[in-house]
């Protein structure tokens, strides 16, 4: 839910256009916005300063029609308060263009309990996937189920389909550990599973069809019976 009462509807710009961030790989890949120093004062109240000491004190909600995406603040330090300066893979994600207008809302999230995550890269499953996820996902503060989020393995970038997250759809990342399941899954299980799923359905005999096929056979064989008692 929104509160504080900050809401701004801001054109969004590519976080590597920017002078300072251009060259900064690990900030393109995260979940993290820049917004104007102007906004600082209405998000924060009277405690603002320029740089958030923990980044997930402020979580905000990123609208454009019917998509939506959380993402927590990197600094106030843009230089025009109609913009907001976002990764790249936001775009997709929200299914918009440079300069369009979205909404941005300040929000409280829960904590996550359980993230499921979904990936459709070969040899994934070879490494010690969790730690390496682990360390990924420090990088955003805020998820949101059916986000595509942007990771780094043997040197490429792919993405990972948030699959589903508890107790909300959108969540607020706090420490790995006792408190957050980690769960990662992919695509070819998952494939295998729905594989496995149909092939048994169509091996299952339908019920009603051969209950229906037993009744006719009794019913003949009555027939029969009562025609033989009746005689020529």
């Amino acid at each position: 839910m929104g509160f504080r009462g900050f809401r701004r509807v801001l054109r969004l710009v590519p976080i590597s256009s920017s002078e300072k961030f251009k060259d900064d790989v690990l900030i393109q890949r995260g979940g993290k916005i820049v917004l104007d120093e102007e906004h600082l004062k209405p998000v924060l109240g009277a405690k603002y300063r320029k740089r958030i000491p923990t980044e997930a004190s402020a979580t905000f909600k990123l609208t454009c029609r019917d998509k939506s995406m959380h993402c927590s603040v990197l600094e106030f330090s843009h230089d025009k308060k109609d913009e907001v300066l976002v990764p790249d893979w936001f775009f997709k994600n929200l299914d918009v263009q440079i300069g369009q207008k979205v909404c941005v809302t300040l929000v409280k999230l829960k904590e996550a309990s359980f993230v499921r995550l979904q990936s459709q890269l070969r040899g994934f499953e070879r490494v010690d996937a969790e730690a390496m996820l682990v360390q990924q996902l420090s990088r955003f503060a805020a998820i949101t189920t059916g986000d595509r989020i942007p990771i780094c393995f043997q040197g490429q970038e792919h993405d990972l389909l948030v699959q589903q997250t508890r107790p909300a759809n959108a969540v607020r990342l706090g420490q790995f550990g006792s408190r957050l399941e980690l769960d990662l899954v992919f695509a070819a299980q998952e494939d295998r599973r729905g594989e496995k799923r149909e092939a048994e359905e169509e091996n299952a005999t339908p019920p009603k069809k051969v209950k229906s096929e037993e009744q006719a056979v009794d019913h003949d064989l009555v027939r029969e019976a009562r025609l033989k008692r009746l005689g020529p």
